[in-house]
């Protein structure tokens, strides 16, 4: 097996180096936070999601029932209406409850159009999702980069091969062929 540390130390501070340079530091932060979301594990399991589910349907049924005007007393201050308050973990998400009550006072205010909704909604979450999406295309572009640095070090390797051919074996080389 050969092991060559010098080779990985060429391409691994290529690569980290580049990456550093190629990208401004709010892509950088965003690439720390999503590797320690990465080793933490999923944040989420089945319990906070049949918990939303349970609260949007207490909300549609509300409105359904008592009309849509009913529900700004609750999205006017989620934190200290009865509604929200029966679902605790969804209230220490403070951007999915600012995201929910907005589009819900919405939809108050008298907005039928339920496709201009849905297009708020759609570039709503696109613009959430622009940091994770630059930190993995920032991390592509690294990993696109590694066979690159893998051909300097492997020429880097070579020219030092070449450049030492003509002097004499090293000591412990000569030793061990000697007692053969």
């Amino acid at each position: 097996m050969l092991n060559q540390p010098l080779e990985v130390l060429i391409i691994l501070g290529g690569a980290m180096g580049g990456f550093i340079i190629a990208n401004p530091k709010p892509v950088l932060g965003a690439v720390v936070k999503t590797l320690g979301r990465l080793l933490k594990g999923p944040p989420q399991n089945k319990k906070p999601y049949l918990e939303l589910l349970t609260l949007q349907y207490a909300i549609f049924r509300l409105a359904k029932s008592k009309g849509m005007l009913t529900l700004e007393t609750y999205i006017e201050n989620p934190e200290e209406s009865a509604l929200f308050g029966e679902y605790p973990k969804f209230l220490k998400k403070k951007a999915a409850v600012t995201f929910l009550c907005d589009y819900l006072r919405l939809m108050t205010m008298g907005t039928d159009n339920p496709h201009e909704v849905e297009t708020l909604l759609e570039e709503d979450i696109e613009a959430m999702h622009e940091g994770p999406i630059q930190a993995s295309d920032a991390i592509q572009a690294m990993a696109d980069g590694l066979p690159a640095f893998g051909i300097v070090a492997a020429v880097l390797g070579i020219i030092s091969t070449m450049g030492s051919i003509t002097d004499p074996p090293p000591r412990f080389l000569v030793r061990k062929s000697a007692r053969r």
